[in-house]
């Protein structure tokens, strides 16, 4: 999969929008209007980019969440691309998934800034599949260098 902005940014981007979508709709109010809120759980993507931003110290609610919503955000931040920090490129990522329509977790609402998050029976299970994809791929990218086969080496270094 490749980034819903056309390779714009990385591989990784759009999983981290998706994983942080979901994580905003778990674990900040839904935003839907109040006649509708009992049917339909829309999410601010201002939400969900704070959540990219990793300042938690500045969300008075990270001291009270459960350990494993606190490993997953933790989880999603460690292989967030630096990029998606930034509100414009965060909001530009959300946008061009929903035109892309790679993603099935969300769609596209009324509001501005706001997607409709779509019904799943397990949303822990779909959000932990989600971090395990992007530390697979993180996996996949980061490695070791090959040894250095045997020759002769010079070294500008001297003692």
């Amino acid at each position: 999969m490749t980034s819903a902005s056309g390779g714009k940014y990385s591989v990784s981007g759009p999983l981290t929008v998706r994983t942080a979508v979901l994580l905003a709709a778990r674990l900040f109010p839904n935003r839907a209007r109040e006649d509708q809120a009992a049917w339909r759980h829309v999410v601010d993507l201002q939400d969900a980019h704070f959540l990219t931003t990793g300042q938690m110290h500045l969300w008075d609610a990270w001291p009270k969440l459960p350990d494993a919503d606190q490993v997953r955000i933790t989880r999603m931040l460690r292989q967030r691309p630096a990029f998606l920090a930034s509100r414009t490129v965060f909001l530009d990522e959300a946008a061009a998934l929903l035109a892309s329509g790679e993603q099935a977790e969300f769609a596209d609402t009324e509001g501005e800034h706001q997607v409709l998050v779509l019904a799943s029976a397990a949303p822990e299970a779909r959000i932990d599949a989600l971090l395990d994809e992007l530390e697979q791929g993180a996996a996949k990218t980061t490695g070791f260098p090959e040894p250095a086969q045997p020759g002769s080496y010079v070294s500008d270094l001297r003692m």
